[in-house]
């Protein structure tokens, strides 16, 4: 049995996005599920920083975060993962603005999601001093 202060250190998680990811643009809109599968991404970014590109869960936990139910959920989750890699968001800078995907893949493997975000959103999901789209 979970004690409730391990229930409620699971459901805080706290996740570091610049005020430029925060203001980004989107070509198109984000679903619901698509936010919390973004969100959930980064918060085991921002758990595990020295992973990042690469973040894995299970796919009971992307069913769980994502709100998935019913019976086809396989499908559900391909879909899902097959539109956020179409997903793409415009970040300003003071000196920059770009077009970007979030991700470079999105892999579902057996009872395994991989994703792998894209290089340049590193900045603005870590909490780096300088901001820069490009070096």
């Amino acid at each position: 049995m979970t004690n409730s202060k391990e229930k409620n250190t699971e459901k805080k998680m706290q996740i570091y996005q610049s005020n430029d990811l925060v203001e980004a643009i989107y070509e198109d809109e984000l679903t619901a599920t698509e936010h919390k599968i973004i969100r959930y991404a980064a918060g085991k970014v921002s758990k595990s920083p020295e992973s990042f590109p690469d973040v894995s869960f299970t796919i009971s936990e992307f069913i769980k975060v994502a709100g998935i139910s019913g019976n086809d959920y396989h499908a559900k989750v391909e879909k899902i993962m097959d539109e956020l890699t179409k997903k793409n968001i415009m970040i300003k800078t003071e000196l920059q603005s770009g077009w970007f995907p979030w991700f470079k893949g999105i892999v579902y493997e057996d009872d395994m999601v991989h994703i792998q975000f894209n290089d340049v959103i590193e900045p603005y999901l870590m909490n780096a001093e300088t901001l820069k789209l490009y070096p």
